[in-house]
């Protein structure tokens, strides 16, 4: 029905959740100044938009006919 998870969007995975938490881990040891925060801000929002087109894709590549239940035929009662 879809096809597996690419290279691509492995790699934009593995790369937010290794920045998030290194934002959460130098965020907890001091005070960020607001170029970092701005800078992680950006990347953020970034990978946000690179998965957002990866989404959409996937989306329209979607074959809907598959997606639907199969009913077993049963005869009249």
């Amino acid at each position: 029905m879809t096809r597996g998870i690419g290279w691509l969007e492995t790699a934009l995975g593995v790369t937010t959740t290794l920045l998030l938490m290194s934002a959460a881990v130098y965020g907890a040891r001091a005070p960020l100044p607001t170029e970092v925060v701005a800078a992680l801000m950006s990347l953020l929002a970034g990978f946000t938009v690179a998965f957002r087109f990866i989404a959409v894709r996937r989306w329209s590549g979607l074959d809907w006919l598959l997606c639907r239940r199969q009913f077993a035929a049963r005869p009249p009662a």
